[in-house]
């Protein structure tokens, strides 16, 4: 998963009832900062698909432990994968992701 990646703080810019910007304000009770991309990328490849940004895993589980860790488990006949950041800039990822984060909702 995309690992370092972080956006949020640019829906400061963004108008005060816009959706998105209260979500976060609520989220980080008061002030719209950056968060982890993880659920963005996820939803921006189920709509757009890979494009230039991301390669899928091979097939495989992950084991969950007990202390909340988990593992990464290879296994031909798993029925989850994961998304690797193709060899691209991480600031490339993030405009693409933060662009559609502060658009303005459609009337």
């Amino acid at each position: 998963m995309p690992s370092g990646l972080a956006i949020g703080s640019a829906l400061a810019g963004t108008p005060a009832d816009n959706p998105v910007r209260r979500a976060y304000e609520h989220y980080f009770d008061g002030t719209a900062r950056d968060r982890h991309v993880a659920d963005l990328a996820a939803v921006l490849v189920a709509v757009r698909g890979l494009t230039d940004c991301w390669d899928v895993s091979g097939p495989g589980r992950m084991d969950l432990r007990e202390d909340m860790t988990f593992a990464w488990v290879p296994d031909p006949a798993g029925k989850q994968r994961y998304l690797l950041k193709k060899p691209v800039n991480d600031r490339h990822v993030e405009r693409v992701l933060e662009a559609l984060l502060v658009a303005p909702p459609k009337e």
